[in-house]
């Protein structure tokens, strides 16, 4: 064994000779393997040890002292095969386990330097002693594998899933009791400032000043994506509390609804006093959550009267610039934190908080699938109004119905993950004009003007999202115009958009033929699909017809509909 420390210690030296003139960097596993068996049965008297100028390579490169140097190397080489015990350094080590007391301060040194990684044993009572076990966490094996230490204290930034992933592993080591309390919340706390930028977690650092606060929080989402919906006080005790005394407090502070977990509205109680029991996510944290789980809280969704926002289908659609440029400021503020912070602004003004928006315009010019579209793209539930089922025969049902159309999105509201779309298509239908009420009017008037009414309330303080759309806003009722946050007028397309639609529609086409049919036909995005569905017709009853001269013909035997009639309400 003494030649081949020997034969070790020439080839470290030369390595440690050209680290230091700069010439390379050291072999730092050579350095570890030479330190361990030079380390073996020296009876923690370090200073005799052979591989002096090693052990001080390596303590620079960790910035360690060279005591802790030697139980670095000696932790390391021996971690590669297990969990490395008290009892296991004192008999490698050839000594008492009484005098392994003497280097618990370098333990735990390397400990707090992210060097080594504490197994069990975190209160460091006496009879604690002979459980405590350390190894060397991976990413510091990568240091020394790339001899880079700059490395050292760096990590990864996490996406919001691989943070989750890390918590779960951690959280089944503390489950397993393999990790105290203490050292459970070291490692939440390491990976809530490595996903700091994350929406969610700087959510929470906003929110709670707590650790064991934020953790419960994130367990509660795992319990969610695991298909668990009951989380109460009492499962979090040996887990995030060490004490007696912590768990009674969090549970007293729970009951009585003053832990800032109740009082930010990060969670909600199932109940409320000493009635309160399981601890759910509150109506802010599932908004944010939404946007990397959107799945997670489908099933909380009542699917009847909604549309799903990931079962509608992507369609391109065309418009002028001006209108693109105004859609795009709608999609960005109902964008969920952008609408968040919309909200919370205009309650502090004390102005209506909600989002209504009406589209208008001649018909087939793509009003009602921008509507879906926006739904699609930012990732809200629609629901959708079926106007016939706000008319009935029978007096006094119209306006109950009315009034169930608001309730329903309402309930929608508490429910939903995020909010909703309301969605009411050719609106001029129940926007319409009031009627003048004298001697021997209908019954009908009666109601119609009790319906606007109910309307005209519901609307002057929507705490939603609103999208109407209608072909007819000279119909419309002008007490509704100032209802309406945004107005957006959708003109017939000029011949550049018309040539985008056809192309869309139809690829095969050059850009050339497109442009013709653009110019010569002053067709809506409507109109032209119908085109393209009447071409598909025929391709079907004879696959060798002339492209564009079929489309020239079926577009010149088109009719109605292509003039565009005076259209009011400018906003």
């Amino acid at each position: 064994m003494a030649r081949k420390q020997t034969t070790q210690k020439e080839q470290n030296e030369k390595l440690e000779l050209d680290f230091s003139s700069g010439q390379n960097t050291p072999d730092l596993l050579s350095l570890i393997e030479s330190i361990t068996w030079s380390a073996e049965e020296i009876r923690l008297e370090f200073k005799m040890m052979a591989e002096q100028s090693a052990i001080t390579t390596l303590a620079d490169f960790l910035s360690v002292t060279r005591d802790q140097a030697v139980l670095f190397a000696v932790i390391t080489e021996m971690s590669l095969q297990q969990n490395v015990t008290m009892d296991m350094l004192a008999r490698f080590m050839n000594c008492k386990m009484v005098r392994m007391m003497a280097i618990l301060d370098n333990l735990e040194a390397l400990e707090q330097r992210l060097l080594i990684k504490r197994i069990g044993g975190a209160d460091k009572r006496r009879e604690a002693f002979s459980q405590l076990a350390f190894t060397v966490p991976n990413h510091v094996l990568e240091v020394l594998r790339k001899a880079d230490n700059s490395l050292l204290g760096k990590k990864s930034p996490l996406t919001f899933p691989a943070l989750l992933d890390q918590l779960k592993l951690a959280l089944n080591d503390r489950e397993d009791d393999i990790i105290s309390v203490e050292q459970f919340l070291h490692e939440c706390e390491d990976l809530i400032r490595q996903g700091e930028n994350i929406p969610y977690v700087h959510f929470l650092n906003g929110k709670l000043n707590k650790t064991s606060s934020k953790i419960v929080t994130m367990i509660i989402v795992l319990s969610c994506l695991n298909g668990k919906t009951e989380n109460y006080p009492e499962n979090f005790y040996e887990i995030v509390f060490s004490s007696i005394r912590e768990q009674v407090e969090f549970n007293h502070l729970i009951q009585t609804g003053k832990h800032e977990l109740l009082r930010s509205g990060v969670l909600e109680v199932s109940g409320s006093g000493h009635d309160a029991r399981s601890l759910n996510l509150g109506s802010a944290s599932q908004n944010l959550l939404f946007i990397d789980f959107p799945e997670l809280f489908e099933q909380t969704v009542p699917a009847e009267g909604l549309m799903l926002h990931h079962k509608i289908a992507k369609k391109e659609l065309h418009f002028d610039p001006e209108i693109n440029d105004r859609i795009s400021d709608l999609e960005r503020l109902l964008g969920v934190e952008e609408f968040s912070r919309y909200r919370e602004r205009a309650k502090i003004l004390g102005i209506s908080h909600g989002i209504t928006a009406i589209f208008y315009g001649s018909p087939g010019t793509g009003k009602t699938e921008l509507a879906l579209q926006i739904a699609r793209k930012t990732r809200r539930n629609l629901m959708m109004v079926d106007l016939s089922e706000t008319r009935s025969m029978w007096f006094g049902e119209s306006e109950k119905n009315v009034r169930r159309i608001f309730e329903n999105y309402r309930d929608a509201l508490k429910t939903s993950p995020t909010e909703p779309i309301l969605f009411i298509n050719e609106a001029d239908g129940l926007f319409s004009r009031r009627l003048d009420i004298g001697r021997g009017s209908h019954s009908i008037s009666h109601t119609q003007n009790l319906i606007q009414n109910i309307l005209l309330q519901e609307l002057e303080d929507f705490k939603g999202i609103l999208i109407a759309t209608t072909n007819l806003t000279g119909n419309l009722d002008k007490a509704f115009e100032r209802r309406f946050l945004l107005k957006i007028d959708f003109p017939r397309p000029g011949s550049g958009v018309r040539q985008q639609i056809w192309l869309s529609k139809l690829p095969e086409l050059s850009p050339e033929m497109a442009l013709t049919l653009a110019e010569r036909f002053d067709f809506t995005g409507g109109q032209i699909e119908n085109q393209v569905r009447q071409l598909l017709m025929k391709r079907v009853l004879n696959e060798d017809l002339d492209l564009f001269e079929t489309l020239l013909q079926t577009c010149e035997q088109e009719t109605g509909f292509t003039d565009r009639k005076p259209i009011g309400f400018n906003g």
